[in-house]
């Protein structure tokens, strides 16, 4: 699988929308100064595409939920050894997977985001 140049998205937290999905930061750049919104650039978040696509061919992105092929529900997160999966439930069996080591990732499913389905994350 190949990966792509770093695609973006802005989660806007007063709005509760994703306000820009896809391009590059120069792309981004280009965005701000036409909707001129560079007076709210810090409010945002911003979460980065793995570069990967899930089993359905959707983007995954940083602070997406994904199930994988066993049921086990994750929380993609960026950490200082990469992308990694880390799972929602603490008594899970999997500790936590890292892109590196996930030959598979594709098997699975992108079910959410922390922000727009925060009752995905909650440890039953």
């Amino acid at each position: 699988m190949s990966r792509k140049i770093m695609q973006v998205r802005i989660w806007n937290p007063e709005k509760a929308c994703y306000e820009y999905s896809g391009g590059t930061p120069s792309m981004l750049a280009v965005f701000y100064r036409h909707t001129a919104k560079l007076f709210t650039f810090h409010e945002q978040e911003y979460e980065y595409s793995t570069g990967f696509k899930d089993k359905n061919g959707v983007e995954i992105y940083e602070d997406d939920i994904y199930k994988d092929a066993h049921g086990i529900v994750y929380l993609v997160q960026m950490k200082v050894d990469g992308w990694g999966l880390f799972p929602v439930k603490k008594d899970s069996p999997v500790r936590s997977l890292y892109w590196r080591n996930v030959y598979i990732h594709d098997a699975g499913a992108v079910i959410g985001n922390r922000h727009q389905n925060p009752e995905l994350l909650e440890d039953k």
